[in-house]
This record gives structure tokens, sequence and C-alpha cells, in this order.
């Protein structure tokens, strides 16, 4: 090759196949950074179950029959928690949905299935065909059973039950309350003690009117 054509080669980057070097080296680069962003992507997902786990809490549960699910049941779901069978965990905060929903703890937020079991308080709305909360339960309790040990709110049911105080308004067929601050409203109404109205069938009141009262008792 002449000494000028090479040199016009070599001004132009064309010998030695430099222009295709360029490229090639640019690709390279992209391709050694490529598993870096993977890995990194991987990372993220992989650490935030893992922090969760550190912290017990978890911002999503799925289970399938408990153990068999994604956080064992002394982890707390901060989030969205779907139990397809039965799902057991400690505290809930937010919607918990499922076929049988426990907690262990407290619950915050809104449950919606057949059979809801929280042995710690309960905040919120409980949407079950059969509701139980062993402690005290504020906001709407809804479902064909309704038990709770404390209540601050409203029981809507076939049968209500309240083992200690209720202060707020219980409606079903049979509606019970130890003592009772506020409306028992069904055919059957029960309470130790009253302080409140009566409205129903049958009304059992220690210190109503009567004893016993039919169609309305109350105390105040």
């Amino acid at each position: 090759m002449p000494r000028g054509r090479a040199g016009l080669y070599r001004q132009s980057g064309l010998l030695h196949g430099h222009v295709l070097e360029r490229p090639l080296h640019l690709v390279a680069v992209m391709h050694s950074r490529a598993p870096f962003r993977h890995a990194s992507v991987l990372l993220a997902i992989l650490t935030v179950p893992a922090a969760a786990r550190a912290e017990g809490v978890s911002p999503i549960q799925l289970a399938l029959v408990d153990p068999v699910q994604i956080f064992d049941s002394s982890t707390s779901i901060h989030g969205l928690r779907i139990n397809l069978i039965y799902g057991y965990n400690r505290d809930i905060r937010g919607l918990d949905l499922g076929l049988v929903n426990r907690n262990s703890g407290s619950f915050g937020g809104v449950q919606l299935g057949v059979v809801g079991i929280s042995h710690g308080s309960f905040t919120g709305w409980q949407a079950n065909f059969v509701n139980y909360t062993e402690a005290k339960f504020v906001g709407l309790q809804l479902g064909a059973g309704n038990l709770a040990q404390g209540l601050l709110g409203i029981q809507w049911g076939a049968v209500s039950f309240v083992g200690m105080d209720a202060e707020g308004v219980q409606i079903a067929v049979v509606n019970y309350a130890n003592r009772m601050s506020g409306l028992q409203l069904g055919l059957v109404n029960i309470c130790v003690q009253l302080k409140g109205l009566q409205i129903g069938l049958i009304n059992l009141a220690r210190n109503g009117v009567l004893p016993i009262m039919p169609i309305v008792n109350w105390a105040f």
C-alpha cells in the first residue's frame, strides 16, 4: 500500500479496523455493565424481604395454609395479606382477605372473609361470616356471628355477643352484652347492666324498668 494512502487510511481511522473496534468497544463496555445492573436489581428484590424479616414486618403476605405461607406466623403484615385457605400472623395493618384470617396480635384496617379471628384488639371493619375478637373491638363488626370481649362501635348480624363492656349499637336477632351503654335492637336483647335502650320482642336487663320487658326496656 502506498505510504500516502496508508497515511490517509491511518488518519481516517480505517486502518486495522479501528472504525469497527470503537463500536465493538462500546458494546463490550455495555455488556460488561449489564451483569452489574441485573445484580443490583436482583439484590434490591432480595433485600426487601430480608429487611422485612429482620424487622419482623412485611408489606405483603400470601398464605395457603399456615405454615405454608411466604412469611411465618411471627411476622407482622403492614399492607396486604391474602389467605387462600388459612393464614396466621402477628399484627396486621391494612387489608386482610381470605377464607380464614387469623392474627395473634392487634389488627388495624379491613378484614374480609369467611372466618376472622383476632386474638388482640381490632380497630376498623371486620366483615366475615363469623367475626371473633378476643380483646376490644373498635369500629364495625358485620357478619352472621359477631363476638368481641369489648365493643366501641357497631355490631350487626344474626348473633352479636360482647363479653364485657359495650358502647354503641348492637343489631341482631339475639344481642348479648355484659354491660351495655347504648342501643340493643333485635328480637331478643340481653344484658346484665344497661345504660341505654333495648328494643325487641324480649328485653332482659337486671337494672331495667323490669328485669324482663316486651317491646322496650331502658335504664339511665
